[in-house]
């Protein structure tokens, strides 16, 4: 199923809950562009969440995260989410819904060896858990969504194509996943269970700082948000992630800044505002530093 407009499910005069109990979720593809909307809390299928030219905010219980060109969000089946746009240009969202038990299906042919899928007596399916983050466009999974994009805007699908494309991307996931879990494995700790609670609660801090980097975030505000002490989350955060939650900080406050010197006609001023620096001093010194050139430059030289 391809769908091309805001998915009636999530708007206030339906009862997405009853209908996702009643009908269950297809597979479907889904791609839209608006530029200010709400989407109401609603139940969620195995999905894929992409945003270009712009930024969506999903909040998913207490947590928010944002998505733009950088990035994409998976979520697993049956959370309660919102998603929400205000932006000044459309922003265009790839949405991948994946129907119930399929990933079981998925996962279960590819672990089983062929000669037993040809028994009568199927292995056990086992249910499949993602970790809910965002995660970075990378090179396993990121080119078949641009490709999907691609094929969908162009209205090329074919329902062939189309029904291919769940089983390529779930495998994907599935790589992705085992990424993951090796990621996990370097977490210190004894038990299995210890090292996958210090990794879910570092990146929640981690999606914490993305969605507020405009703020002024202290060691002692994102280390709560994680339930550690400071000093802590300091040490765990830099062994995960290579990098200290203030040097991670500022690295995300610069490649919004150049987006924002890139896409927009903002002035620095509000640009350095927006992004967090105290002062344009500070905001054009780090800038220059860091990426080589003023932000006045920077802004020049993208637009040539």
């Amino acid at each position: 199923m391809i769908i091309r407009e805001l998915p009636a499910f999530a708007l206030p005069e339906r009862t997405s809950d009853a209908t996702q109990s009643a009908q269950g979720f297809p597979n479907a593809l889904v791609l839209f562009a608006g530029q200010d909307y709400h989407y109401p809390e609603h139940v969620s299928p195995l999905s894929i969440m992409c945003s270009f030219g712009g930024t969506s905010e999903y909040r998913l219980r207490r947590k928010r995260f944002l998505i733009d060109d950088s990035s994409y969000l998976i979520l697993n089946e049956g959370q309660r989410f919102s998603t929400t746009v205000h932006s000044d240009v459309p922003v265009e969202s790839l949405q991948i819904w994946f129907q119930p038990g399929f990933a079981a299906y998925v996962l279960r042919d590819m672990v089983t060896p062929s000669d037993r899928l040809l028994e009568p007596d199927q292995p056990t399916l086992q249910p499949v858990l993602f970790f809910e983050r965002t995660y970075p466009h990378d090179t396993i999974l990121s080119p078949h969504l641009y490709r999907i994009r691609s094929v969908v805007a162009a209205n090329l699908a074919s329902e062939g194509w189309e029904e291919e494309q769940y089983h390529v991307l779930l495998e994907r996931m599935l790589y992705m996943h085992r990424s993951v879990a090796s990621e996990v494995e370097r977490i210190p700790g004894v038990r299995l269970s210890t090292k996958i609670e210090i990794y879910r609660r570092l990146h929640e801090a981690k999606e914490y700082i993305d969605a507020n980097i405009g703020e002024r975030l202290s060691l002692g505000k994102i280390s709560g948000v994680a339930f550690m002490s400071s000093h802590h989350f300091l040490r765990l955060f830099r062994q995960a992630f290579g990098q200290t939650p203030h040097q991670y900080l500022t690295l995300r406050r610069l490649e919004e800044a150049r987006r924002l010197l890139s896409q927009t006609s903002l002035s620095i001023a509000e640009i350095c505002r927006r992004v967090g620096f105290i002062s344009h001093g500070s905001f054009s010194w780090m800038f220059r530093r860091r990426i080589g050139s003023s932000p006045e430059e920077y802004r020049f030289h993208s637009r040539q």
